[in-house]
């Protein structure tokens, strides 16, 4: 296997089963095959998206609970030639940080958000995400997420496909080699998009969190395909003709 020089030589030190291991060798994997190393920046959100700069060797930023999308914005403008990631979980963007990540969309920032949605909070130890299941339990709901009390399960990449500003949108997951490959041509489009400048660009992975589950990773595997997946389906929301 060809050596990513993206990804550096780190021991995992993420939970068993974690996704995140796998999203970051497929980022910077898609990173080196454009050859797009030395142009990129990247920005952590909070939560366990924050160990960027321990596996990638390249310019990273780690941003404050919510506001990676606006550090992003930041650097992207005073950076223009730049390519600008921002990588984020579930409820670091579509929690805590929506309004920023919605108002970047709307005004077409020319940046790149990743997020990887594994519908729990799972630093702060599984609680319940904007995007967790209809009767998924975690720490903050066990019992199950509530609509009466929680609401539906939100969907940013259909949001995104509706906005003019958004030009690419898609919902990938990581649970097969099928769907990893997937995963990668997703993350080079939405790369390509911003370095010819077209706006902003969104790529939602779905992984698993088998602790915040309360699963172990054969089970959140398994979960993932027959349940998450039924209601946030995988596929492309939105691809801009204008290439």
């Amino acid at each position: 296997m060809a050596k990513i020089n993206t990804l550096l030589d780190t021991p995992f030190a993420f939970c068993p089963g974690c996704s995140h291991g796998v999203v970051h060798r497929l980022i910077a994997g898609a990173i080196d095959q454009k050859g797009w190393r030395e142009q990129a920046i990247a920005v952590a959100g909070a939560g366990c998206a924050n160990r960027l700069d321990t596996y990638w060797d390249l310019d990273v930023v780690e941003a404050p609970y919510g506001m990676a999308t606006a550090v992003a914005t930041g650097i992207k403008r005073v950076h223009p030639d730049r390519l600008v990631i921002a990588y984020m979980g579930d409820g670091d963007a579509a929690g805590a940080g929506l309004a920023e990540l919605m108002q970047a969309a709307t005004r077409g920032e020319k940046l790149t958000v990743i997020m990887v949605n594994n519908l729990t909070l799972g630093l702060s130890g599984g609680h319940l995400s904007p995007t967790t299941l209809v009767g998924q339990p975690s720490i903050s709901s066990p019992y199950g997420r509530s609509i009466e009390s929680a609401g539906h399960p939100l969907r940013v990449t259909e949001a995104f496909g509706r906005m003019p500003g958004a030009p690419y949108s898609c919902r990938v997951a990581v649970d097969t080699a099928d769907h990893v490959e997937d995963a990668v041509t997703a993350v080079q489009e939405a790369l390509h998009y911003q370095m010819i400048g077209k706006g902003f660009s969104f790529v939602e992975i779905m992984g698993i969190c088998p602790p915040g589950w309360n699963q172990t990773p054969q089970e959140a595997t398994e979960y993932l395909k027959d349940k998450v997946l039924a209601e946030h389906p995988l596929g492309l929301r939105k691809r801009s003709t204008t290439r």
